[in-house]
């Protein structure tokens, strides 16, 4: 169950090259073919990543999943996300 406002998102902008053109000769006469470098970040609000424990300059899908990478940023109560567990 998710709650409004528990996930934060925000475009990715550190790119070197966003956008960059490259023409290809060999192809169907001559090719002009241009490229975009684009990434969406979602955060689960509430919760900090440990920055300490992140190898390079975004954590992988391993790091994201470890428990322990993560810390509460509110108080429990406070966090809008939850999970129903039933038995059938």
């Amino acid at each position: 169950m998710i709650g409004s406002g528990s996930i934060l998102t925000c475009d990715k902008t550190n790119y070197e090259d966003p956008y960059y053109a490259d023409y290809d000769p060999e192809t169907k006469a001559g090719i002009r073919k241009l490229y975009t470098k684009q990434g969406y970040v979602m955060h689960p609000n509430g919760f900090s990543i440990v920055a300490t424990r992140i190898k390079k300059e975004s954590p992988t899908n391993a790091e994201l999943g470890t428990k322990t990478n993560w810390s509460l940023a509110y108080k429990e109560k406070n966090i809008r996300m939850g999970m129903i567990k039933s038995n059938g």
